[in-house]
């Protein structure tokens, strides 16, 4: 029996940057595909890496530019350990979501205080696209924000697409992201009463 087909893990995403339809997500064979697409990966890029260290301090304060490390590492921190999301992290985190919804890229350098992305930077790190997906799922996990899960299954999505080409000491860490990609849909679906059969 054939897999059915998830359209959205597979091909260069940061070059095909690829639209989404969801009414390819009313077929009956969704979770199934979702599933499959997941899993694939996961044998590429093998077990899920443990709990990530937070990363040494970074100036907080308002700039006219961020490169893209400096600004994960300000939004991991903001983050914490524990409760709800600051003001100033939640706010920065919903302009990234923005900006990566928008367009499926990290660039690396952000400007003003909206977070433009410099499209003449650099894209293709997939070290940071992981970075942004522990981000997203730590939000997801104390604000239940939807906005950031839908990031997070797009994020996802492209380091299915980019599982191979994702550098060895990266892929522990994409694999934990993956996990709790799963964890958090079958948390949702738990909550919302709807079957999520994969």
């Amino acid at each position: 029996m054939t897999e059915p087909r998830y359209p959205w893990a597979s091909g260069d995403y940061l070059e095909l940057r690829p639209n989404y339809s969801y009414a390819d997500c009313l077929a009956d064979d969704f979770p199934a595909a979702w599933a499959a697409s997941r899993r694939q990966a996961l044998a590429q890029l093998g077990s899920p890496a443990g709990q990530t260290p937070l990363p040494t301090a970074v100036a907080d304060a308002e700039r006219d530019a961020w490169p893209i490390d400096d600004l994960l590492a300000a939004l991991r921190l903001g983050l914490g350990e524990t409760g709800r999301l600051p003001a100033t992290t939640r706010r920065r985190l919903d302009f990234l979501v923005q900006r990566f919804e928008a367009g499926k890229r990290l660039y690396a350098v952000y400007r003003g205080a909206e977070l433009r992305g410099d499209t003449a930077s650099d894209y293709r790190d997939l070290s940071r696209y992981v970075r942004f997906g522990e981000v997203l799922l730590i939000a997801w996990q104390r604000d239940a924000c939807l906005s950031d899960l839908n990031a997070l299954l797009k994020l996802s999505d492209l380091l299915c697409a980019h599982a191979e080409t994702i550098a060895p000491d990266w892929r522990g860490r994409a694999a934990a992201v993956l996990a709790g990609e799963a964890t958090a849909m079958a948390g949702l679906a738990a909550r919302k009463e709807v079957a999520w059969t994969v």
